[in-house]
């Protein structure tokens, strides 16, 4: 890398505006401020021509980021959506991730996009059959080594009314809400978290099912003692559906938000968007002690061996006091952890409101948090009264304010607004994406990718593979920042000259990225789904479906010359968690009496 582009890169902490500095544990972290915004288009369809909405979650491919002469960083970038849009229900939307190339260009302002996404290809989700995985609302189970997993059995083709004697099918229910990439690369597969278990699903490259891991039974909803999955959110083909409430576990759509692997790939974190009900979790005001959960993921099954409290943040909107719902989290150390924050329906696409009051990227330090795993894991067993009171004898982990995404001067900078008027330069509401990228030249530097999740919302929108256009009444594009942050416990070793290691094919301007030692710091998000009152839906001909936006006008030149990256090989011990090839799976369902 020339000086020049050096000192560019170094100069962006010099010239930042808000440099934000927190100390924990002796250790000072630190914010230099926002330095990229970009956006996908709302109306983007992918490769099945199906509107795309990737930001519950997003996670950066490590092996592929390279860094050009002139400072600009190209990635590979995997985001997740969720279950699909929502109009009077659920619909039988297959569960994917969607794959781009990325583009950025760090800039301490600008008046374009410089956060440049372009659509490559989409994996749709297998379950261990072999079937495609929907996101309608769970009605039923299937079992998978024992283990219960949401499932959903309905009739027709999931997408009209069914007639008096249509078939019947049994899928699982998906409603994935975090994507975490094993040993940072999507080529060694990666974990997918759901909200109707809560449920961790492992894949492989390809988009298999190959594990599972059942929640504790304090986090799983129950009726009348039994187990039910459903979120209540009814079934787009049967308007008339409908459950009870559960009466302990999760709460409805507040499942496993958050989730990512420890730097050294041992542990996989996830954690609850907020309280399950038994802990305060049926009011906004109490839901605030939400548990966090650390799996050993290096022996087969994966071991429960760390559960903790995190006390979420509160806010107030017009005299309420209510609990900003944990988004999405990133695995610093085994003690310290990322988390996204954030207030609901409010800004771009939020029902109540143009002007948020809390968004923010926060760190919990688990240092002094006492380890309750086994302690409070039985059916409703609570670690706080239904008011949010935390039982006494537990000490939850400390929180840290770090970064307030609605900083006014912090956003003008890339000319987006909080509150106003509520337009395509607004702040979108639900912010659910976090992902880092090492910062070239230096040594524990990073850029902080955030991502949006629109919910679906587009006037021009397509599902059932194209065959089906809605208009949910708003375009809500999915918006990108990026921040550069000073992460000391996170070193990458990441200096201005070409490693030893990587090989170059030619000789060539573009800097190669060799994996950081820390190959999973960066490693791997969508709250409440809320029904667009003012969506239509129609049925259209597939055959006069042209609409094949993939954002073309976001693209990325491609580098004359290239280098060949070094890769690391992440090897876990065992691919499948089974004692033998006979006993591995079993799937089973009863519809009307009958054993499916």
């Amino acid at each position: 890398m020339n000086k020049l582009v050096k000192a560019a890169f170094l100069g962006l902490i010099a010239q930042s505006m808000a440099t934000v500095s927190v100390d924990i544990d002796g250790t000072t972290f630190e914010s230099y401020g926002l330095v990229g915004f970009g956006k996908i288009p709302s109306d983007s369809v992918d490769k099945f021509k199906e509107t795309m909405a990737p930001g519950s979650s997003m996670e950066i491919d490590q092996s592929s980021v390279q860094v050009d002469g002139d400072g600009t960083y190209h990635f590979t970038v995997y985001g997740l959506p969720d279950r699909g849009m929502n109009v009077d229900g659920t619909v039988n939307t297959f569960s994917r991730v969607q794959k781009f190339d990325v583009a950025f260009t760090p800039k301490n302002e600008s008046s374009t996009d410089n956060i440049i996404w372009t659509y490559e290809d989409t994996i749709l989700l297998k379950d261990f059959k072999g079937q495609y995985i929907s996101g309608l609302d769970s009605n039923t189970t299937v079992e998978y080594n024992g283990q219960q997993i949401p499932a959903v059995t309905y009739q027709g083709d999931g997408w009209s009314i069914p007639s008096a004697n249509a078939s019947s099918t049994t899928m699982i229910s998906l409603d994935s809400e975090a994507i975490t990439l094993i040993g940072g690369s999507a080529a060694n597969g990666f974990w997918i978290s759901d909200e109707y278990g809560p449920s961790l699903f492992k894949f492989d490259s390809t988009g298999n099912m190959i594990d599972y891991i059942e929640a504790p039974q304090a986090n799983i909803p129950h009726v009348g003692g039994e187990v039910l999955f459903s979120s209540d959110d009814s079934l787009w083909t049967e308007p008339e559906y409908s459950v009870k409430e559960n009466e302990n576990g999760r709460t409805s759509n507040h499942g496993y938000e958050g989730m990512d692997i420890s730097p050294d790939g041992k542990y996989l974190f996830t954690m609850l968007q907020s309280a399950t009900i038994q802990d305060g979790g049926e009011k906004s005001k109490n839901r605030m002690n939400t548990r966090l959960l650390k799996y050993d993921i290096t022996v087969c099954p994966p071991q429960l061996v760390g559960e903790y409290v995190v006390v979420l943040p509160t806010y107030t909107e017009d005299g309420k006091d209510k609990t900003a719902s944990q988004s999405e989290m990133r695995v610093l150390s085994e003690d310290l952890v990322l988390v996204l924050p954030r207030d609901s329906d409010l800004g771009r696409g939020g029902a109540d409101g143009t002007q948020s009051i809390f968004k923010h990227v926060d760190f919990y330090s688990l240092k002094n948090a006492d380890n309750i795993v086994g302690q409070y894991d039985g059916v409703g067993q609570q670690i706080a009264s239904t008011k949010g009171d935390l039982n006494s004898n537990i000490t939850p982990a400390s929180h840290y304010s770090f970064i307030d995404m609605i900083d006014p001067t912090e956003l003008a900078k890339f000319g987006i607004h909080n509150g106003g008027s509520d337009d395509s330069t607004l702040i979108n509401e639900k912010w659910e994406s976090m992902s880092l990228v090492p910062v070239k030249c230096t040594t524990d530097e990073y850029y902080l990718l955030l991502g949006s999740d629109n919910d679906y919302k587009t006037t021009n929108g397509f599902l059932d593979f194209g065959k089906i256009q809605y208009d949910s009444g708003i375009d809500v594009d999915t918006q990108s920042f990026m921040y550069h942050i000073k992460l000391p416990i996170v070193p990458h070793n990441q200096g201005c000259d070409v490693s030893s290691s990587t090989t170059s094919s030619s000789s060539s301007s573009t800097v190669p990225f060799s994996e950081p030692s820390s190959s999973a710091a960066s490693s791997a998000i969508a709250t409440s789904l809320n029904p667009a009152g003012s969506s239509s839906i129609n049925t259209i001909d597939t055959n006069t479906n042209t609409n094949t936006n993939t954002n073309a006008s976001s693209t990325v030149e491609a580098a004359s010359t290239s280098t060949a990256l070094s890769t690391t090989v992440f090897t876990e011990p065992c691919e499948k968690c089974t004692e033998s090839s006979t006993s591995y799976t079993t799937y089973t369902t009863v519809t009307n009496g009958s054993t499916v």
